[in-house]
């Protein structure tokens, strides 16, 4: 259950990175996922304003 006060963001995941030697990627390119309104990192790439985020901030992701 997500909090009562905490709003959240639907969103696609847009790219994935490679993850690490300890660590597999569980998300891939076109997911629907469900986050957090604050956290991520805020960047602006070609006038289109983009968030980052680790997979550990992510609360859910939409499976069929």
């Amino acid at each position: 259950m997500l909090p009562k006060e905490e709003k959240v963001v639907d969103a696609t995941v847009l790219a994935v990175g490679p993850g690490s030697k300890d660590h597999t990627m569980q998300l891939k390119k076109g997911d629907r996922v469900l986050l957090p309104e604050w956290g991520g990192q805020k960047i602006k790439q070609g006038g289109d304003e983009q968030f980052l985020y680790r997979e550990s901030e992510i609360l859910c992701v939409y499976r069929e």
